[in-house]
């Protein structure tokens, strides 16, 4: 069935283009965070201050912390948060595949702009001491969401590595292959996206308590390792 052995087994396939994707990302975290920890105006250079929400170098420690433990109530609430998170997310990873033709290109570009934002991000909270809560914060629902797009991005490498250089087959066919397994991929990334969806929008709010947050952050890293390596 597609749960127990087609997506399993395609992720499993593509883990050559899963490295490189998530490479990419964690080296755009590494250089933002530098970045922004030497000179703070480097910040509005990754994340524009319309999506930063008033999380810039300008708020005060105390609003950045309020900020990470913001709850909000009500089902509807909650679930009109899961939905557009869920929206947002599924569609920087469909980009990242469907783009992928282009030599790979702008998947990569894709992959670093994500990392340097995620980067950004945090080192503005280290900056004020507020790194581990940041940590729980994010991580919460991270770990699902960066994998489901670093897997994004590895579909799309493998489309755009499979025009790039076909081997025998023509750049037709072997585009072809890659996509048929991209899709596959692609499959389960909207399911993790969901997920992902779920913890930002009701786990994240509900639960403020750091430890708890990391917790079911290590957990989920475990379940997808276990469940698509092993």
């Amino acid at each position: 069935s597609f749960f127990t052995d087609e997506w399993p087994r395609a992720v499993h396939a593509l883990w050559r283009e899963t490295l490189v994707s998530g490479l990419l990302m964690a080296l755009a975290a590494v250089g933002a965070f530098g970045l922004v920890r030497r000179d703070p105006d480097w910040f509005y250079g990754f994340i524009p201050q319309a999506l930063a929400s008033g999380r810039d170098p300008a708020a005060t420690t105390a609003f950045l912390h309020d900020t990470l433990y913001q709850k909000l109530t009500g089902h509807e609430a909650l679930g009109a948060l899961a939905a557009f998170l869920f929206t947002h997310n599924s569609q920087i990873a469909l980009f990242a595949f469907a783009l992928g033709f282009a030599l790979c290109l702008p998947t990569a570009g894709l992959m670093i702009f994500n990392g340097g934002m995620l980067g950004a991000f945090l080192a503005l909270f280290a900056s004020r001491g507020l790194a581990f809560q940041a940590s729980g914060w994010l991580l919460i629902h991270g770990v699902t969401e960066l994998f489901a797009v670093t897997l994004a991005g590895a579909a799309g490498f493998s489309i755009g590595w499979a025009v790039a250089f076909p081997g025998e087959r023509t750049r037709v066919d072997a585009a072809a292959d890659a996509g048929r397994r991209g899709a596959l991929v692609m499959g389960g990334v909207v399911v993790m996206l969901f997920v992902a969806g779920l913890l930002e929008g009701f786990a994240r709010q509900l639960i403020q308590d750091d430890l708890a947050r990391l917790s079911i952050a290590a957990a989920s890293a475990l379940v997808w390792g276990l469940y698509f390596y092993l």
